[in-house]
């Protein structure tokens, strides 16, 4: 049987509130410990041990998953103001188009394509998105990092 890697355990304190509350591992958060990326890839590495004879089953149900995603898909439409917003994704993109129109069969205006923003980058999440009242500006947030930490952008 394989050993699973340990994180070492370091003392550390987190106050909050008035109570001081133990955590010896707190620095799995912290993304500049030089510690911290061989230990996630020794995770890794034991979660493929011990997964490997199910990659088999694991391709079947992936497959499987997969041809149930509907992959050109259309969010229900929103009334705000005089537009209808919505998003809508596209076969063999990964994320979505945030899009308005004036009417529902009107012209389609993109106002966002999170496949475009997403490039370069090896993760992307958009986060809360905002219409101002004059709908003129749109506010979002978008975190490339995987830390749920997202940038705002107007």
């Amino acid at each position: 049987m394989i050993e699973p890697p340990r994180p070492e355990a370091r003392p550390h304190t987190i106050a909050l509130h008035g109570a001081e509350i133990p955590d010896e591992y707190a620095w799995l958060q912290q993304r500049d410990d030089p510690a911290l990326i061989p230990y996630l890839e020794a995770e890794n590495a034991y979660a493929a041990a011990v997964m490997a004879d199910t990659s088999a089953l694991q391709q079947r149900l992936y497959t499987e998953l997969r041809g149930r995603i509907k992959e050109q898909d259309l969010s229900v439409p929103v009334q705000r103001g005089p537009f209808l917003y919505y998003t809508r994704t596209e076969a063999g993109r990964q994320y979505p188009l945030v899009c308005r129109q004036l009417a529902p069969d009107g012209p389609e205006a993109i106002l966002l394509d999170v496949n475009q923003l997403a490039e370069g980058h090896s993760f992307c999440s958009l986060g809360p998105l905002k219409i101002s009242p004059d709908h003129t500006l749109l506010a979002y947030g978008l975190d490339t990092t995987g830390g749920m930490i997202f940038d705002l952008f107007v």
